[in-house]
């Protein structure tokens, strides 16, 4: 059930599930500005990113959430222009 890319998030048995939590994140990284949408400046390279799909369990093993995530991929990050030390989850 945790999906390696949102192709497989999307096209799977779960698909309504994963379109429901991608939504949910993108509405709380709005509501909370953690970011603005905009468009890219020619002169300036973007970091990647890539989506992190995981299903949350309770204890007894029953799914209790569809959690994804955007990740800055690492490798791409330059030290002193990026973070100096990448956050991950």
């Amino acid at each position: 059930m945790n999906e390696k890319t949102i192709d497989e998030a999307l096209s799977g048995q779960y698909d309504e599930k994963w379109k429901e939590a991608s939504r949910l994140k993108y509405q709380s990284l709005m509501d909370n500005d953690t970011w603005d949408l905009r468009e890219a400046p020619r002169e300036r390279r973007l970091l990647d990113a890539s989506g992190s799909f995981k299903v949350k369990h309770n204890s007894e093993d029953v799914v209790e959430k569809f959690k994804c995530s955007l990740v800055a991929k690492g490798y791409s990050q330059r030290y002193s222009i990026s973070l100096r030390k990448p956050l991950h989850p």
